[in-house]
């Protein structure tokens, strides 16, 4: 038993992939596991996830859902508490782990969730909009933490993930439904600014607009799924 099974997904993330994980392993305590889940990449990624004390989960390209990823890598953890990161974030320092577990210390916490910054010229426009809510909303509000509730850099308390699994069926958004669903089961999220990662991500404009246009419609069914269950 270790007390975090951290879960990458992973797909052609040559680029970053050591970065992300040389920062993971000098996490202060080490009391974790590290585990890849790979949809298909076709460079160096699990090369590269090899060379680190890691587990690979390699899942055919066209099962993929960011839910059924995740999904995927927690079945098989060992930790308590369940950590999801991109392989495009890379923890700031050796606190990013254990700011991010801190709140789990209060058991009506269910997600906890780190604060993301980026590089102006890679800023895409979803961390735009963190940033925003980050530096001038009122963190103490459950509805605004839930917004900032994202699965590149967030954990979860594995024995309430048993039992409220991602959505596997969304093509992105199952943090945002998962979060508002634990929400209105009385648990709490938490934001942890002191957890920080630098989320890499370089988009073309074309990228952009279909990663806007795919997260505009994941939510419009989140939003339909959680008026159903109110």
């Amino acid at each position: 038993m270790v007390a975090a099974s951290i879960v990458i997904r992973v797909k052609n993330e040559g680029k970053t992939l050591a970065t992300v994980l040389q920062a993971v392993h000098t996490q202060i305590p080490a009391d974790y596991e590290v585990i890849i889940v790979d949809s298909g990449s076709t460079d160096d990624s699990l090369q590269i996830a090899r060379a680190f004390n890691t587990r690979i989960i390699e899942i055919p390209e066209a099962s993929f859902t960011y839910g059924y990823a995740l999904n995927t890598g927690f079945a098989v953890a060992r930790g308590e508490l369940g950590v999801s990161l991109a392989g495009h974030a890379v923890p700031i320092n050796n606190r990013w782990l254990a700011e991010l577990l801190r709140p789990f210390s209060n058991p009506a916490v269910a997600g906890a969730v780190s604060r993301q910054i980026q590089h102006w010229w890679y800023r895409s426009w979803a961390i735009a909009y963190f940033d925003f809510l980050y530096r001038h909303m009122r963190l103490r509000s459950q509805a605004v933490v839930s917004r900032l509730y994202v699965n590149s850099s967030a954990a979860v308390r594995l024995q309430v993930w048993r039992e409220n699994p991602f959505a596997e069926d969304l093509a992105s958004c199952e943090d945002q439904l998962w979060g508002r669903q634990v929400m209105h089961l009385g648990y709490q999220l938490a934001y942890c600014p002191e957890s920080l990662v630098n989320h890499w991500h370089r988009q073309s404009l074309a990228q952009k607009y279909k990663s806007v246009r795919r997260d505009m419609l994941a939510m419009r069914t989140v939003s339909r799924l959680l008026k159903k269950s109110d």
